[in-house]
């Protein structure tokens, strides 16, 4: 994934924080180790929980409408990558796995 201006202003506008569930939230450019000696200040049972699971605190920017080509302020919403998956398997026309059921 590229970060044009418009994604990079959108993830740091929002501090770290997601913007559905207010998680404390990494960012794809720090360190896992600095981002968990950060959390261990300010909460010791989140940064254990970090480090055994440091996808959960990874920031994310998604498309409102799908579309990666539209990088409009507006279209952007910065999202932990829990709410993002469920973002995605909410509002995604065709859900990924309709393709594999035919498969099996």
């Amino acid at each position: 994934m590229t970060w044009t201006n418009n994604k990079l202003a959108v993830v740091q506008d929002a501090v770290g924080i997601c913007a559905h569930c207010r998680r404390v939230c990494r960012y794809p450019w720090e360190s896992k180790g600095m981002f968990i000696r950060e959390m261990e200040l300010a909460s010791p049972g989140l940064a254990r929980d970090a480090e055994r699971h440091p996808r959960r605190y990874l920031m994310r920017c998604v498309h409102l409408n799908h579309n990666r080509a539209d990088d409009r302020r507006e279209n952007l919403k910065p999202l932990c990558l829990g709410c993002a998956m469920r973002f995605d398997s909410l509002t995604r026309k065709r859900p990924v796995h309709t393709r594999r059921r035919r498969y099996l």
